[in-house]
């Protein structure tokens, strides 16, 4: 990753958290401007794609926002925000089926996101169903892991991957799971796994070099520049080391990342420099 840059007009992490600091004002124009900055030059950032995505959403331009939604969760599969953005997207465009699986995912990851559990509730009455809400093999996982019962869980997620082999979401949540229980060897192959279908994907590269830098290997330096790339704040590393006591991933956050001196015009530099 490119960190020593001439004409440097601010710093990627700046622009970012600038970003995100105009959507929580509503400022939605504004984070579109410097999320598209962004990825002009690192087009594989997590976070701007994420961003990006939900001012679209509220842009009213859903097709776009699901692009971005997608892109961001090639990067991190188990992100919850990007699978709740993809079920509003596809209720605004009156996709009751697709809305219903986006919202599946997102509880399934997190069983305790209660409000979700209403709104599948709700989805399934539109088509049809009866209001139960019967456990999936991946939220029965979800649930396992949750309760520290990483052996059960895993044994779900290998189910799921017995009939859906290619599914990136089961191959990244075993990987996590196998990281979480201790399991350093399984889960080093099962995020090379994946690393081999998504090169970027942002959480197998956070445990595979939490792994590599513990024994010590040359292949951590390497690992964090591919992380750098891709989630340069560290959001997901962050996420990741509260599942394990004692990771530190703080060498994963990117110091220094910088951007041509090209701001959008619509981006004033006063948003840039809001503190975070």
């Amino acid at each position: 990753m490119s960190r020593d840059r001439k004409g440097v007009g601010v710093e990627l992490v700046e622009l970012i958290r600038g970003a995100q600091d105009a959507m929580d004002r509503g400022d939605y124009a504004h984070t579109a401007s410097a999320c598209t900055h962004a990825l002009d030059t690192y087009p594989a950032c997590f976070a701007a794609h994420r961003m990006l995505a939900e001012a679209m959403l509220e842009q009213g331009r859903t097709d776009a926002a699901i692009e971005h939604f997608d892109r961001a969760l090639t990067l991190d599969p188990l992100n919850v925000v990007a699978r709740l953005g993809l079920g509003v997207a596809a209720e605004e465009k009156r996709d009751v089926n697709t809305a219903y699986s986006a919202y599946l995912n997102a509880w399934e990851t997190n069983p305790a996101l209660d409000q979700v559990r209403d709104e599948l509730v709700r989805l399934r009455g539109l088509l049809g169903g009866d209001e139960r809400l019967h456990p999936t093999r991946a939220g029965l996982a979800g649930m396992y892991a949750r309760g520290g019962q990483f052996g059960r869980a895993a044994a779900e997620w290998r189910a799921v991957l017995l009939t859906e082999p290619e599914n990136p979401r089961a191959r990244t949540a075993l990987a996590e799971t196998l990281w979480r229980s201790g399991d350093d060897l399984a889960a080093a192959v099962a995020c090379r796994d994946v690393l081999q279908v998504l090169p970027d994907n942002a959480r197998a590269l956070a445990m595979l070099w939490e792994i590599e830098q513990r024994r010590g290997s040359i292949v951590a330096a390497e690992l964090v520049d591919r992380y750098q790339a891709v989630d340069p704040l560290g959001e997901v590393a962050t996420l990741l080391a509260e599942w394990r006591e004692g990771t530190d991933v703080s060498l994963l956050r990117c110091e220094s990342a910088s951007l041509p001196d090209s701001i959008p015009a619509r981006l004033p530099r006063s948003t840039l420099n809001t503190p975070a």
